[in-house]
C-alpha cells in the first residue's frame, strides 16, 4: 500500500522521470521487506533476460 491505496509494480513499465515533476514523498521501502522483495524480483527478471 502505498498512501493507503494498493499498488501493483510492473517491471517492464519501468522508466525515469525527471525529479522536478514528481510530488513530495509519501512513503519510504527503505526498511520495508517488500524493498528486498522488488530487488530480488527485479534480479530474477533481468538474470533469465540477460543471464
Amino acid at each position: 500500500m502505498v498512501g493507503g491505496a494498493p499498488f501493483v509494480l510492473v517491471p517492464w513499465e519501468i522508466f525515469t522521470i525527471p525529479a522536478a515533476d514528481l510530488g513530495g514523498p509519501i512513503g519510504s521501502l527503505a526498511d520495508d521487506e517488500a524493498a528486498a522483495r522488488i530487488i530480488r524480483a527485479l534480479d530474477e527478471l533481468i538474470t533469465r533476460a540477460y543471464g
